[in-house]
């Protein structure tokens, strides 16, 4: 019988019949299963802010205090990604930080389908071709610009402030020129079929090109860099260099200031010869 009831019983006489006839009622009262459930309240309060902070900490608090809860696989569940989630962020944020190609790989193997994917494989890259580069950070600084007895434009000198910035050590190589137009799928700037018409198979570099390379070697050797302490320079081209090829330039000084030399590729084969140079000591 539910809780809170009563039952009344009843004689009825049939006067016709002379039958007696018993009947009974059930008088209810307040049902205790309509009352308030306070325990579901609570378990929905901590389920709401768990959704809402979405956090490891506020799923465990529900799983621990509800292990047999409406919505524990659930909750288990999402404490799972929850972790996952912010192992990710973290991971992502070491990333940028450290900023190098390590750390983006680490989180692009650890997450390939995490949401900064994308963006760590772009990184990977771009700090790839930084080392192949070969470039070097300049940090932020400022100077003056201008020219006060210069031209209308040059005026007046002010101070411009530079951010930051990134310069290659040494002006671009054979080797990096190739790997560029390899990864870009860009066209080969030389003709090969104009190179057949002189006896080439392929594009040979000009010969003002090595002509550079070895005057650039004799001024890091002897002139400090300084091009104005270079007084003659004269060569005789005796072999091709071909794109991608490495330049080996040899001196000596025969007297103060007097400088022959000669360039040769890995191949052996000398490009340079009977060459020489006058410097200021």
């Amino acid at each position: 019988m539910p809780s809170g009831a009563s039952t009344a019983i009843g004689i009825v006489s049939d006067q016709r019949t002379g039958s007696i006839t018993r009947s009974s009622s059930t008088i209810r009262g307040i049902d205790d299963s309509r009352k308030p459930n306070v325990s579901s309240e609570k378990e929905n309060a901590v389920y709401g802010t768990a959704l809402q902070n979405n956090m490891p900490d506020d799923w465990d608090r529900y799983i621990k205090e509800y292990p047999r809860g409406r919505f524990v696989e659930e909750a288990m569940r999402k404490k799972t990604d929850a972790v996952r989630r912010i192992e990710e962020e973290n991971t992502l944020k070491l990333a940028r930080s450290n900023d190098t190609f390590d750390s983006w790989k680490n989180y692009a193997d650890k997450y390939p389908s995490g949401n900064a994917v994308a963006d760590a494989k772009k990184r990977m890259e771009q700090l790839t071709w930084l080392t192949f580069a070969d470039l070097k950070a300049v940090p932020a600084g400022s100077f003056l610009m201008g020219n006060l007895k210069g031209d209308g434009d040059e005026k007046p000198t002010h101070r411009v402030e530079v951010d930051t910035f990134r310069i290659g050590r040494t002006e671009v190589t054979n080797a990096q020129y190739l790997k560029f137009l390899e990864e870009t799928k860009r066209a080969k700037p030389a003709d090969p079929d104009f190179a057949k018409m002189g006896g080439y198979d392929r594009p040979i570099l000009h010969g003002l090109c090595t002509f550079g390379f070895a005057g650039r070697a004799v001024l890091g050797a002897w002139c400090g860099n300084d091009p104005a302490r270079m007084k003659a320079f004269e060569v005789r081209f005796s072999g091709v260099v071909f794109p991608g090829e490495t330049i080996t330039t040899d001196m000596w000084q025969i007297a103060p200031g007097k400088i022959v030399l000669t360039a040769k590729t890995e191949r052996g084969e000398a490009v340079l010869s009977s060459a020489a140079a006058e410097v200021m000591s």
